[in-house]
């Protein structure tokens, strides 16, 4: 029995949904199998763990969706301790592909809403140009990383400060990149004073008289 001529062209040229799925399946192995072999940036750990003692809110930001970031994470060693929910340690707050975010300021404005901090008071770290431009179109400092980025230190000169990693970062580095920055809810309100008046006298028209 001949085919009819749409259902032929379909067989003979066009994948079906099951192969694209398929495609898209493989293609997120490959991604993930090459994030396995990623490794944590140098003095990750120990920086984390002085802004978690000093309280200082911390989030985690990929462009990547959230099963290939928890991939890589668990591959690092650094899902468990980081991002599991311990008594008496909050995880650090994570923003994925997932979140519905197109554009790296868009990702660092989620990342501000999760620590539930103004972006002004925000600073990232960075290894792309890209990254940093981002973080300055969204309002934030931004720290550019060297070590272990593709990128040439000068294309990340745009960058608030420049670090080789992150075991070279300490909190008053951290409270130096705002030190130029003066926030509207910081600026107390000066009292304006008037030049002094006389009030003048009123005079009360009666129609009795004295």
């Amino acid at each position: 029995r001949p085919q009819r001529p749409e259902r032929a062209g379909r067989a003979a040229g066009k994948a079906s949904r099951w192969d694209k799925a398929s495609t898209e399946q493989a293609d997120r192995k490959k991604v993930r199998d090459a994030l396995l072999r990623v490794r944590e940036q140098a003095g990750f750990e120990p920086w984390v763990k002085k802004l978690r003692a000093s309280n200082v809110p911390c989030a985690v930001v990929s462009t990547y969706p959230l099963i290939t970031v928890q991939a890589a994470l668990q591959a690092a060693g650094l899902w468990d301790d980081y991002f599991v929910s311990n008594v008496g340690t909050p995880p650090l707050a994570l923003v994925t592909a997932n979140d519905g975010y197109t554009r790296a300021a868009q990702l660092y404005l989620g990342a501000a809403l999760r620590i539930a901090r103004p972006p002004q008071k925000c600073a990232v770290f960075e290894t792309s140009p890209a990254g940093v431009m981002g973080a300055h179109e969204a309002d934030m400092r931004a720290v550019a990383v060297l070590g272990g980025s593709p990128h040439k230190p000068y294309e990340l000169n745009v960058a608030d400060l420049q670090v080789e990693d992150l075991s070279e970062m300490n909190l008053l580095g951290v409270r130096s990149l705002f030190a130029d920055k003066v926030f509207p809810w910081d600026v107390e309100q000066q009292l304006e004073l008037l030049p002094e008046t006389k009030a003048k006298k009123m005079q009360v028209k009666s129609r009795w008289k004295d």
